[in-house]
Order: structure tokens, then C-alpha cells, then sequence
């Protein structure tokens, strides 16, 4: 059961970070995708998607899946780090 609540806590913050994006998008158009930053961030959203179903389909966590998370989680913190202007 805590499993999959922790899931879906992760899985709304991911949206929350998917929904920041689509906004950066439609406010600057073009300019977004000129913007290497900007594709490291939807990548670590899909990484965690990707980790999240290999997760929840497979018994047992595999090599793959823990590299799978380790990169989401790292893209996640910058992504929060940044946001809260730490840097």
C-alpha cells in the first residue's frame, strides 16, 4: 500500500513538473526548444514515467530500473533546486 502511494505522491509532482513546462512553452514558443536546459527537464520527466511503469510491472527491481530512478530523482532535485533559486 505505501508503495503505490508513494507512487502516485511522485507521480502528481511529476505532472505539477510537466505542467510548469507545457506553461514555459506556450509562453515562449520557438525559444523553449533553443533551450538545451529545457530538454533535460521533460527527459527526466519521462525517465521517471518510464521508471515508474518498470517499477510497478516487475517484481523485482532490476539494474536498469534503479539507473532509471537514480537519473529521475537527480533531474527532480536540480529541477527543485532551481526552483526555489538555491543556485
Amino acid at each position: 500500500m505505501t508503495f503505490y502511494v508513494c507512487k502516485t505522491i511522485c507521480f502528481l509532482v511529476q505532472l505539477l513538473f510537466f505542467g510548469y513546462e507545457l506553461v514555459q512553452i506556450k509562453s515562449e514558443k520557438r525559444e523553449y526548444f533553443e533551450d538545451t536546459w529545457n530538454y533535460a527537464e521533460v527527459g527526466g520527466i519521462f525517465l521517471f514515467s518510464i521508471a515508474a511503469i518498470l517499477d510497478i510491472l516487475n517484481e523485482t527491481v532490476t539494474d536498469t530500473v534503479r539507473i532509471l530512478w537514480t537519473f529521475s530523482i537527480l533531474f527532480s532535485l536540480i529541477k527543485i533546486v532551481y526552483l526555489i533559486r538555491v543556485f
